[in-house]
């Protein structure tokens, strides 16, 4: 009696873990980041996928007075855009200095040229999902 039921508990737990890797592999909600190294300046991409806001990294400018250079590339469905609110760091908290609208299919520029001529100035997107509640993948880069 002992030795079944310690089989079965067993079997229960090699089943638990069987399903609980399987939803680990098809969990979209990951992000990855990578760089591309350029001549002068490098490339930060930012990839994952949202269904109603998430935040890019923090980023820098890389030439002082050219302001912010980014961009994003989503692939969503619905209706509406994609809405990216372009923050700043103070000591106060983030601040949003600039708004926005995406395209929910495709590349948009999200350059901003009147950024902060420090280079220590942190910066950061927020993208929000203005239409549909479904899940949009997205690639933001920045260069600096």
């Amino acid at each position: 009696m002992k030795k079944k039921f310690v089989m079965t508990l067993v079997a229960f737990v090699i089943a638990l873990t069987g399903f609980t890797a399987i939803d680990l592999t098809n969990n979209q909600a990951q992000a990855k980041d990578w760089v591309k190294k350029g001549g002068i300046w490098s490339t930060h991409y930012h990839s994952g996928t949202f269904k109603n806001y998430t935040y890019t990294p923090t980023f820098y400018i890389w030439i002082s007075g050219e302001g912010v250079n980014a961009g994003i590339t989503a692939n969503g469905s619905g209706s509406g855009k994609i809405k990216a609110v372009l923050q700043q760091k103070t000591s106060k908290g983030w601040k949003n200095v600039k708004t926005f609208y995406a395209k929910k299919k495709g590349y948009t520029d999200l350059n901003y040229k009147k950024a902060s001529k420090s280079y220590k100035t942190k910066y950061r997107f927020k993208l929000t999902n203005t239409g549909s509640k479904k899940t949009i993948k997205y690639t933001f880069a920045s260069v600096y």
